[in-house]
């Protein structure tokens, strides 16, 4: 059987973290999280543990010693690993699909779900690998989400701004059809 390999693209952690959630359990794929790298690192200034700063803490919260918001230290140190290195991310995403592939959970789990993909270069890497790109964005598909270029086999979502998920399970039996199709 194919493994699957679904990345999002999303305005907010708060609703990619909502439809991973919500697309992992389904399809039993395996979570990878490309914002991983800079939450160990915002743990490691702010003394809060990655899990905390990803499901918790509020992205508005002041980082005193660093006299900025939780947000804004994750935007700038993103950035700036991937103006050290384009591929950062690819490559950890890269090499977290090839462990996992060399362990248990090759057998437990039918793909991968990549979330936090932020560069039309991450998107590129995702489609060539045969994956399908969800670009979440708000009901009413005007809002600008983010920089990257929908690909004629993207599959955009229209969410709620406080998604729940029933919005991701509503297309999720279509999904992989999705794909086959495009």
């Amino acid at each position: 059987m194919k493994k699957i390999l679904i990345g999002i693209s999303s305005p907010t952690n708060a609703v990619a973290r909502n439809a991973a959630s919500t697309i992992t359990e389904h399809y039993n794929i395996e979570h990878i999280n490309m914002r991983q790298p800079v939450l160990d690192m915002l743990a490691a200034l702010t003394g809060i543990h990655s899990t905390e700063l990803e499901h918790d803490t509020p992205q508005t919260m002041l980082i005193e010693n660093l006299g900025t918001t939780i947000a804004d230290a994750e935007a700038s140190l993103a950035f700036n690993l991937r103006a050290m290195n384009k591929t950062f991310f690819i490559k950890r995403a890269e090499s977290a699909i090839k462990q996992s592939a060399c362990t248990m959970h090759a057998q437990i789990f039918n793909g991968h779900l990549v979330s936090g993909i932020k560069t039309e270069m991450e998107a590129e890497w995702l489609r060539s690998a045969g994956g399908l790109l969800i670009h979440l964005c708000h009901y009413d598909n005007k809002t600008p989400i983010h920089f990257l270029n929908k690909h004629p086999d993207d599959l955009s979502i229209p969410l709620g701004i406080n998604t729940t998920g029933a919005d991701i399970k509503a297309i999720l039996p279509n999904l992989t059809n999705q794909k086959q199709a495009a």
